[in-house]
């Protein structure tokens, strides 16, 4: 886990060029292709994918992957392609979803899952977090190259058990997930996501998507995700966005518009939007605590975050720590 000064130290700066928002949304109104079998030798699949550089719009029917799967359906592997976070409210806006669908578009931020054992129903390995993308358009997940401030092993993945019933997967981590956002090699946000789970997530096309791509943006009915964002983490990171936005990112969420302190220097009776779970040493969890509470030992200390995703077929290759 970061510390309060390590973190003070991240900018979350410039996460798109001032006045280069796209408009570029995710949502649920583009309904996926069904599961038509391995890629054909001939017709319109035959030329997927479209392009192995950054490319939404090569994710559209009837491609949905950069790489099929069908060959792999014992350990698929994907780069999520898209995130609609559905709370908290200020993290659900048109704005954040926009900029944070950009940085999905040109590939700055990578988030690869590759299931391992996945033959027949019954506990399968996960292995998610931060990939890289190589040069040839395949990834590769971090391994102790994170720079400093803090330890070089933070954007490592994870692994942990999961379950799969048919073409459905879920899973749950009691850790900490750290997933970094990249402008070439700039670290323009760095957030650390506690309890990270899968609720579930219907793979098609020979376990190659999660969702596709539709004419203004992606399906992300097929899956859903829950995890928890610290006020702690929150109040030691600057969101700077071109002109607009300049303010801490805890302040952003909890509605506040001063922007000269950060959000816990302000009484919760001024939060616009308050947390509504607890973290601790033994995990979290939503509720138990009291939301407008300004005694530590009675508040919420934590966001809970939920939002349905989609994913493509792509090609993990094999990292050396």
């Amino acid at each position: 886990m970061l510390g309060r000064n390590a973190w003070q130290q991240i900018v979350i700066a410039a996460l798109v060029l001032a006045g280069s928002a796209t408009g570029i949304g995710c949502g649920d109104d583009d309904g996926g292709p069904a599961d038509s079998g391995p890629p054909p030798t001939d017709g319109p699949r035959a030329t997927c994918p479209t392009s192995m550089v950054p490319d939404p719009e090569g994710l559209m029917p009837p491609c949905c992957y950069r790489v099929s799967n069908a060959d792999r359906t014992a350990s698929p592997e994907f780069r999520i392609t898209a995130l609609e976070i559905m709370k908290p409210v200020a993290l659900a806006s048109e704005l954040v979803g926009g900029l944070l669908q950009q940085a999905f578009d040109q590939e700055r931020f990578n988030w690869l899952v590759e299931l391992d054992g996945a033959d027949a129903d019954g506990p399968v390995t996960i292995t998610t977090g931060y990939g890289k993308r190589n040069t040839d358009g395949t990834f590769s997940f971090s391994m102790n190259d994170a720079p400093g401030p803090g330890p070089t092993d933070r954007w490592d993945p994870i692994t942990i058990t999961g379950a799969l019933t048919g073409e459905a997967v879920m899973g749950s981590y009691d850790g900490v997930v750290i997933l970094p956002i990249l402008n070439m090699e700039t670290v323009v946000l760095e957030l650390p996501l506690y309890e990270v789970e899968i609720e579930q997530a219907t793979m098609s096309e020979m376990r190659s998507c999660v969702g596709t791509r539709g004419p203004r943006n992606f399906d992300t009915s097929a899956a859903s995700l829950h995890t928890y964002i610290r006020v702690e983490d929150a109040a030691a990171a600057r969101l700077m966005v071109g002109t607009t936005i300049n303010t801490y990112l805890c302040n952003f969420i909890a509605g506040i518009s001063d922007t000269s302190m950060t959000c816990t220097s302000f009484p919760r009776a001024m939060w616009g939007a308050l947390p509504d779970a607890t973290c601790s040493a033994t995990g979290c969890m939503t509720g138990g605590c009291e939301p407008a509470s300004d005694d530590p030992a009675m508040q919420c200390n934590a966001w809970e975050v939920s939002g349905g995703f989609s994913a493509a077929g792509v090609e993990i290759t094999e990292t050396t720590p």
